[in-house]
Parts: C-alpha cells; sequence; structure tokens
C-alpha cells in the first residue's frame, strides 16, 4: 500500500509551507502531486514557480525524486476585486485539483491512497503515534475512504483555530466504486462530523506568511472579495476575515477567534516546536485582546454572555442525547425509520 499527496501550489511566496510539508510527511509519502495553473483562482496572471522553487534550493534536494509536477497554462476568468464570486473560483480550483485524477488512477493500484491537499496541508508523519493511528484507521476502513482530523493554525505557527477540521484521504478502489471526482472527495470532508481520533494527524498553517503575502492571497485564492481592510483588521483583532463589503461582523464564537496557545506534542509537530521562532510571522497585532474590546464591544455585554451560555448549554444537551440514544441503540428516534 503506498499514499500519494496531491496539492494545489499557487505562488513562490507559499515556499516555507511547501519545504515544512515535505519535512513532516517524508516518511509516510511515496510521491507528491504538484497541480499547478499560471492563472490564479481568480484569474490573474501568475505564471508557475514550483518546478525553479525546488530545483534551484538544495533544501529540497532530498525529496526532488518523489515530486511529479502537472502544470497547465490555462487562463481563468477574470474576477471583479472586492466583489464576493466564489462559485466562479471554485469551478477553477475543482478543475485544477482534479488534474491528478487520471495520473494516480492509472499509476497505481486499488489498494493505494491519495490525500486531496492544499500546500498548507500536510499530515504529520514525524510522530510515531500519529503514523501508527492513520495506518491503523486505513488498514480497518471498510469504505476506503477516510477524513483525517487536522489542526489548522492561522496566521502564525502558535495561533490556534479552534474548530477541528476534516480532510480526505481515499484509495483507488473508492474512486472507481464511488465514481467520484477527487474534488468530489474533498468536498465531502468538508461536510464530514466524526468522532474524535486519538491524535490529530494533520496540520494546516492557513495564510502563515508575511502582511504582504496575506493581502496577495486575498486577490488571488478561491476566496473572493476581501478587501486590505478585511485583512488588517483580522489581524488587529485575530479573528477570521469577514467581508467589508458585505458589512459582515465577527460572531462571538469559536469559529470567528483565534488564539495564541503553547504549543505541545499534541497540538504540533516536534518540527513546529524545535522551530517555532524562525517560523514564526509575528503579524498578529499583540495588543487584539484589548482591540477586541474596543471594536466590538456588543460581544463583550452581559446579554451576549448569557445567550453563549445558554447556546453552548443547549449543545451540550443535544451531544448527551445523542450519546444515549447510540447506547442505547436507539438511533431511529434521532434520524428516523432510515438510521443504519
Amino acid at each position: 500500500m503506498k499514499i500519494v499527496d496531491s496539492f494545489l501550489f499557487s505562488e513562490p511566496y507559499e515556499k516555507e509551507l511547501l519545504l515544512l510539508k515535505f519535512i513532516l510527511e517524508d516518511s509516510g509519502v511515496d510521491e507528491w502531486i504538484i497541480l499547478e495553473n499560471s492563472y490564479s483562482f481568480q484569474g490573474s496572471y501568475i505564471g508557475l514557480s514550483a518546478r525553479k522553487i525546488i530545483d534551484g534550493d538544495e533544501r529540497f534536494a532530498p525529496f526532488r525524486s518523489r515530486i511529479t509536477f502537472i502544470e497547465k497554462e490555462v487562463a481563468t476568468k477574470p474576477l471583479e476585486k472586492h466583489k464576493i464570486n466564489d462559485e466562479d473560483s471554485y469551478k477553477v480550483e475543482f478543475w485544477q485539483r482534479d488534474l491528478a485524477h487520471d495520473y494516480f488512477v492509472e499509476k497505481y493500484n486499488d489498494e493505494d491512497w491519495i490525500f486531496i491537499s492544499d500546500v498548507d496541508e500536510m499530515i504529520d508523519f514525524t510522530d510515531p503515534q500519529r503514523k501508527k493511528e492513520l495506518s491503523q484507521k486505513i488498514t480497518a476502513s471498510k469504505e476506503q475512504v477516510l477524513f483525517i482530523p487536522v489542526k489548522r493554525f492561522w496566521y502564525d505557527f502558535d495561533n490556534e483555530y479552534k474548530v477541528l477540521l476534516w480532510r480526505p484521504l481515499c484509495s483507488k478502489s473508492h474512486l472507481a466504486v464511488s465514481g467520484k471526482k477527487l474534488h468530489e472527495v474533498r468536498v465531502d470532508s468538508f461536510r464530514y462530523r466524526g468522532r474524535p481520533w486519538n491524535n490529530v494527524i494533520g496540520f494546516e498553517y492557513s495564510s502563515c506568511y508575511d502582511k504582504a503575502f496575506v493581502l496577495r492571497k486575498f486577490y488571488t485564492s478561491t476566496h473572493t472579495g476581501f478587501t486590505a481592510n478585511d485583512m488588517l483588521q483580522s489581524l488587529r483583532c485575530n479573528h477570521r476575515p469577514v467581508h467589508e463589503v458585505a458589512s459582515l461582523k465577527p460572531e462571538n464564537d469559536d469559529k470567528y477567534f483565534f488564539e495564541q496557545v503553547k504549543l505541545t506534542e499534541s497540538n504540533a509537530p516536534l518540527y513546529v516546536r524545535t522551530n517555532l521562532q524562525k517560523l514564526k510571522t509575528n503579524i498578529i497585532d499583540p495588543q487584539y485582546k484589548k482591540n477586541r474590546r474596543t471594536d466590538y464591544p456588543e460581544l463583550f455585554s452581559l446579554k451576549h454572555t448569557l445567550d453563549k451560555k445558554r447556546k453552548n448549554l443547549k449543545t451540550w444537551f443535544r451531544k448527551k442525547q445523542v450519546f444515549l440514544l447510540r447506547k442505547l441503540k436507539l438511533e431511529k428516534l434521532l434520524y428516523g425509520s432510515s438510521a443504519h
């Protein structure tokens, strides 16, 4: 059984994350497939740079023999800046992601697996426990598809996004039986809500770049409509970027606000913990907690605090109810007669 990693690459500012991905996946991945187009998801010309970066930096030498480039120069639809149009940008992403489909199917066997990822998403094969648990899950998988738990850090390598994410890994046989393209399997992972594993298996380092490159990403990635003000406010208060053009503000929940945390064995790879000071971007405002109270006073009112507690309590009771009904094998009370 072999594991392949196919992922999108955009521009030179992703170089250090690309290297980190190779370092963490070195002992577990048999081949990396880099998917690159000379035009961005929003229609601007960006050229092809991955091959030049890898050939021109000796730090990539240990990995070169296992790298395959699928490069295209296909013009994409120019999208208007500061206007939300994710529908068109995602069409381009799906097309680019599926460039690896035929290559993987033709080269590999039914029992071989492919990780459908981005350059900033990586499996930590350097940790024995993570590697062992993933291997066990692959062996036990009946449907030959896994959605692995991924911890995201945003803007910096110790700036934690509190929501656990799931990313797809599937076998060639799953693609044959399901008839799905790679992008469809990845979309399935966004809908997945599973039970926690013993270990976080993968890590995502989203927008862990200098400020100029974060803004550059705003204007070239699949997430459209953002402005420079959106980025500056996001860094000022350390939260997800929200659209100024849609008059949106962050909500008072874990899905929006990040926190800088101490890295441990359970929440970060050893390499990142050891090299944190070298990796850090330091682009988040050190006064972000104070800035939140200044910019969003309504989120710290008594009413919001009580509403949040009621919501959390309701969620807790619902989870307990689901757990109890499953234990009593009464799932049909939750899902109806179609439960199985």
